[in-house]
């Protein structure tokens, strides 16, 4: 019903009938009025319990509590301990609490507010321009700090633990440093590298923005092979699986291994092109917002092994952020080099036979290169049967 005169709306409900008619349509209207609408069937003693972890936060002013101390409050409320970890879990999965307990099974965080005060000061570290800019914010800094950020994307432990670094403030007895780098490890933010006590956090370098720049990295990789596109229906790549994807492959503890390799002047580190010593040579990763690209300098053309522990890779990254199972639908294209005359760069996809490729412009056919393009599904010795071009069907464009 519309009210002319007050300018609302007004749905008529039956407080009293709860057969199911009445319920459905309760339902209907809630949907109507809440935009982001989620309806579960909670116990009432859970409810208790999230007031009653609240209000807690409210009294000691803490985001962070342990625990045990969870445990004693859902004991109160005659919740069992099985309980009151499905409690957690379940509004952890609503990010109303924010709980690990594979990572961190001794602490809740009740806001999330310190894990991003930490990440956000280091990347405030990394984006000045220069050591005024923190000195004017009193933030301390052991030296090199600064510029081992800006310019390679790591920092060493002591950077959170130092008394003389302003990082180091604002942790909890139930939280300390250590628990932090474990829990940004963990979840592909930070990647522990073989120097002790050294993490690599590729979010904090710089992108490359300048386009003879951006075109001069992969150059000294083209003479192995074309690179390999991974994309996922030509739409922008899932938000943070490329950096995750990067310290996955770092973590890798069987062959092929990952390391970082070192920068330099000649190739510069980039938070949108990383490249990455190998037990097979070097590979560069490069996002392209659209799809992502695959260089190797494997000169025994073992390419595939690493096109597998990339695609292994993403799909853990896909699982740890509880993406959804489309995501997990990676296609393979090549740049095409079927329609020279095109003045922009394009697509080939690769066909399912992993023989053959189809300009995704003209819809021509061909089998794919076998010297620079094939060793990313075969290895060993090529094929000469594959020499030859099959145009299936050409449309004059």
């Amino acid at each position: 019903m519309y009210q002319q005169t007050g300018n609302e709306i007004i749905f008529p409900v039956n407080t009293i009938g709860r057969g199911n008619y009445e319920k459905k349509l309760a339902a209907r209207i809630r949907r109507k009025i809440l935009q982001y609408y989620i309806e579960a069937a909670v116990p009432i003693r859970w409810l208790l319990f999230q007031l009653e972890l609240y209000q807690l936060q409210k009294t000691t002013e803490s985001s962070i509590i342990s625990k045990s101390k969870c445990l004693e409050i859902g004991q109160s409320l005659l919740m069992n301990i099985e309980e009151i970890e499905r409690a957690l879990i379940y509004f952890h999965d609503l990010t109303i609490f924010l709980y690990f307990p594979k990572i961190l099974p001794n602490v809740v965080f009740l806001h999330p507010q310190p894990l991003f005060d930490k990440l956000s000061d280091l990347i405030q570290i990394s984006i000045a321009d220069a050591i005024d800019c923190l000195d004017e914010k009193y933030i301390e800094l052991p030296p090199g700090v600064h510029a081992e950020l800006k310019d390679e994307g790591t920092f060493k432990e002591d950077l959170l633990t130092s008394p003389n670094s302003h990082l180091s403030q604002g942790f909890y007895p139930e939280f300390t440093p250590q628990d932090f780098l474990k829990l940004m490890t963990t979840l592909f933010i930070t990647a522990s590298l073989p120097e002790k006590g050294k993490y690599f956090l590729p979010a904090v370098l710089p992108t490359t923005t300048s386009f003879t720049e951006y075109k001069s990295i992969p150059a000294p990789f083209k003479i192995y092979t074309d690179p390999l596109i991974l994309s996922w229906d030509m739409k922008p790549l899932p938000r943070g699986v490329f950096p995750s994807l990067v310290v996955n492959l770092l973590h890798r503890n069987h062959s092929p291994k990952f390391q970082l390799r070192r920068p330099s002047r000649s190739t510069p580190r980039y938070r949108n092109a990383i490249t990455l010593r190998t037990d097979y040579g070097d590979i560069l990763l490069v996002d392209g917002i659209y799809w992502m690209a695959i260089y190797s300098t494997d000169p025994l053309k073992r390419c595939n092994k690493l096109r597998t522990a990339v695609h292994n890779g993403i799909d853990e990254v896909i699982n740890n952020f509880n993406y959804m199972a489309k995501f997990k639908a990676i296609d393979n294209f090549f740049y095409c080099n079927i329609c020279c005359n095109k003045s922009s760069e394009h697509f080939c996809h690769l066909n399912d036979d992993h023989k053959t490729v189809t300009c995704c412009d003209s819809h021509t056919t061909a089998c794919i290169n076998e010297s620079c393009q094939l060793p990313w599904f075969t290895e060993g010795e090529f094929c000469n049967s594959l020499t030859y071009v099959i145009v299936i069907s050409c449309i004059d464009h």
